[in-house]
């Protein structure tokens, strides 16, 4: 992942997950887990990532519900 620190990167990251469909609660769990995704660079990869997955179909609906996380054992 490339790091573009500014002032404003990390609104913009929030604003292109919001702008993609992804919902508050996915926002708080994918933040909480990966922080330094609000450094992101927007234009060489998050931008892309995201209109990749838009175009293949895997848009917010295909995100996994935000109230289990990988270590929340379900038995």
């Amino acid at each position: 992942m490339v790091l573009a620190f500014g002032a404003e990167n990390p609104n913009s990251v929030l604003n292109l997950l919001r702008t993609h469909g992804l919902t508050q609660n996915h926002i708080i769990h994918l933040i909480s887990s990966r922080p330094l995704l609000l450094s992101a660079d927007l234009d060489n990869t998050l931008k892309p990532n995201m209109e990749l997955f838009k175009f293949l179909g895997l848009g917010s609906l295909a995100l996994p519900s935000p109230k289990y996380s990988p270590n929340t054992q379900l038995c």
